[in-house]
Order: structure tokens, then C-alpha cells, then sequence
């Protein structure tokens, strides 16, 4: 398996030409008599996280609804959202699966976006991140909407999803490499994890303590994260928490929900959660980009089953392409460069292929791998 950081992709489909005619929004059906609460819109497709957002007084639109965490308005004439949760960074506005404004949440339950009045259904997406801080991680790193209001489910093919593995087989650390110092910083910044205090990892971060932040994403995101385990000691869980939290210099542009979805590519991937420092350096590697030190070859088995059902045929491991594809769905390796449009047309061809949009991390694994890996049909 080469340790090698993920290939862009040079451009596997087309992406068909969208014609969009402008219009304003005819009706305005709902009309808001006072701010309006939207519970439990989702932030981290891959952790599942949800944040409450609101409409604000005196918004207009033909309609507006919520589906399994995804919030969309149709038709809006002056309708405007923000949220009084600080882990929301900023609210992106999506047509189509295509991001058509972004604003900061700069101060919490006073910020908010106004939506376009030209006519369409637009989806609401709250981020964890600044709307220049490597797009949209409300879907767990594979770009678009943070889920979907209808769901096709007359599907014919379907990911190969397996149990996660009781062992691991952990291989020799990859050496640092003169010069390459982005593997040097992972290596620095895992060990600070696994082993200083969090007030030491986040100053590393050029972060302060933030205890509401903490209490915040200890329920939001780690609770999640680590729900499937049957028991968590305190050190591990405050490790998590930390990480989540605070981060570290190469990890920061993920957000604290995408970081959580880290942890949880980790977990899915070798069936624990991180405890020592090679634990922890293979989930800085995985938000790098980098291939983990440890493998399970059960994992690469299902992913290498899924790349069949991709490109429909058999991947050939010597090649650099087919390898990054199998690694990226077996362990979940995020990119380091996020091109979105290369993210939107992976998400029409997962669709095209498995007749849904994608939601589950195992789900979004395959999408990263379309769009990043390089490997065609």
C-alpha cells in the first residue's frame, strides 16, 4: 500500500449543464408572525450532529420544511435564517447542490443570511467552519447538501458495509521523508494529542480554553461519535474531546464536526476508538489525506468491493489511482485540497450509480474516492 497523499482527480464526468432561468417567487404562502425555532438541522452528516436554527420575524415564502436534518425553503421572497448556536460558523445557501451564498455567523442569534428571491427549493446548511474554511462539512466532507428531502428507493446496487473489525494489524510508522513536512507536522501534532494536556494542545492550535464550546460539542459530537462503543474511560473521551474542540495547526480548516467525523472514519475503519500515539497519528494522517499506518484487510476487502461496484471492474492495487480509491472507502482519508466542483460531480455520479444521494460515512467515503482518487472505469 503506497503512502502516498491522495491524487486529484483530473476530471471523471461532465457535469451536465444546469439552465437556470430567473424568476421571482410568485407566492408567499408562509409568512413568519415571529421568529421561528428549526429543530435539529443536521451540521455533520458523518457524526450525525444536529444544531437548532431560526427563521427570523416577518420572512416570506411559498413553503419551508425539514426532512431527516435537512432544511429547505421553496420560492423564498424576504425569508432569513441564523442560529443562536456558537458551533454554527456560518450558513451556506445550496440550489441544486450548488452553493449560491455564504455568510458568518459572526455574533450568535443576531447574524443571519438572507436567502435569493429568484425562484427554486434552496437547502439551508449550517457549517462548522468559515465559509472559506474548506467548504461544506455538514456533509461529513463529500461537499453538497447535508441530506436530501425525497430519497429514491427503488435502488439496484447498493455499498458493501462489514462489521467492525475486532484486531487490527498494525505496520512499521512511515519514516519522515527529508523534506516533506507536512508528514514531519502530523507526526508532531499526533504525539501532542496523545499526550499533552488540552490546554498545551490547544495553544499548539492558537486556540484559548473554550468551556462552552466543550460542553457544546461533548454532546454534539463526540456523544455521537462514540455512542456505538459499550464503554469509554474518561482519558480517552476527554482526548477526543480535545481534538474535536481545539484540533491542530493542519486539522483546522476541517471544523470541529468534520474533525469528529475523523474520529469516526478511525472507529468505523478498526473498530475502537483512538487511545496511543500511533492511534492517534493514523487519525491526523486520515485528515490529511495520508495513508494510515495500520490496516485491516477486511476493510480493504469491502472497499475493494465497492470500487467494483464503481468503475465496474476489479481494482488493481499496483496502480496509484485504483490503490488511493480502495484506501480513501476503506479508512475514510480526507483531502487535503478540496476542489468542490470535482466533490458535486462525484455526489451525480454516487447517485447515478447507487439511485440515492449519499448519507452515511461509508456512503461519503465513496464519494471522496470518486472525486479524489483519480481511478476511472
Amino acid at each position: 500500500m503506497k503512502k502516498i497523499t491522495i491524487a486529484a482527480l483530473a476530471a471523471l464526468l461532465i457535469t451536465p449543464l444546469a439552465l437556470s432561468i430567473s424568476v421571482s417567487a410568485a407566492t408567499t404562502d408562509f409568512t413568519a408572525n415571529a421568529q421561528i425555532t428549526v429543530t435539529a438541522v443536521t451540521i455533520d452528516a458523518t457524526t450525525g450532529a444536529v444544531v437548532d436554527m431560526f427563521i427570523a420575524n416577518s420572512s416570506t415564502a411559498e413553503s419551508w420544511s425539514m426532512n431527516s436534518g435537512a432544511f429547505s425553503v421553496t420560492n423564498p421572497g424576504s425569508f432569513s435564517v441564523g442560529s443562536s448556536d456558537s458551533a454554527v460558523r456560518a450558513f451556506q445557501i445550496n440550489l441544486s447542490g450548488t452553493q449560491v451564498s455564504c455568510a458568518g455567523n459572526t455574533t450568535p442569534g443576531t447574524s443571519t443570511i438572507t436567502l435569493p428571491t429568484t425562484a427554486g427549493t434552496y437547502t439551508v446548511v449550517p457549517r462548522s467552519n468559515e465559509c472559506g474554511g474548506g467548504g461544506n462539512v455538514s456533509t461529513g466532507g463529500g461537499g453538497g447538501d447535508g441530506g436530501s428531502s425525497s430519497q429514491n428507493n427503488s435502488q439496484t446496487t447498493d455499498e458493501t458495509t462489514t462489521t467492525p473489525p475486532a484486531t487490527t494489524t498494525p505496520t512499521t510508522s512511515t519514516p519522515v521523508v527529508s523534506g516533506d513536512t507536512n508528514l514531519a507536522n502530523v507526526k508532531s501534532e499526533a504525539s501532542s494529542i496523545a499526550t499533552k494536556t488540552r490546554a498545551e494542545v490547544a495553544a499548539a492550535a492558537g486556540k484559548a480554553i473554550d468551556t462552552i464550546k466543550e460542553g457544546e460539542y461533548n454532546t454534539s459530537i463526540v456523544g455521537k461519535v462514540v455512542a456505538t462503543q459499550s464503554s469509554v474511560s474518561i482519558a480517552v473521551r476527554e482526548k477526543i474531546l480535545t481534538f474535536v474542540t481545539y484540533g491542530s495547526p493542519t486539522t483546522d480548516s476541517l471544523g470541529a464536526g468534520e474533525r469528529g467525523g475523523v474520529v469516526n472514519s478511525f472507529k468505523e475503519a478498526f473498530g475502537r476508538l483512538p487511545e496511543s500515539d500511533t492511534d492517534w497519528e493514523d487519525v491526523v494522517k486520515i485528515a490529511n489525506g495520508r495513508w494510515p499506518g495500520q490496516t485491516d484487510t477486511a476493510r480493504e476487502a469491502t472497499a475493494e468491493a465497492n470500487f467494483k461496484a464503481i468503475y465496474k471492474r476489479a481494482s488493481v492495487r499496483s496502480n496509484a489511482h485504483d490503490d488511493a480509491a480502495v484506501v480513501v472507502m476503506a479508512y475514510g482519508l480526507r483531502p487535503r485540497d478540496r476542489n468542490l466542483n470535482s466533490e458535486k460531480a462525484a455526489i451525480k455520479s454516487y447517485e447515478a450509480i447507487f439511485k440515492r444521494t449519499p448519507q452515511t460515512a461509508t456512503a461519503w467515503d465513496a464519494v471522496r474516492a470518486i472525486a479524489y482518487s483519480g481511478a476511472t472505469r
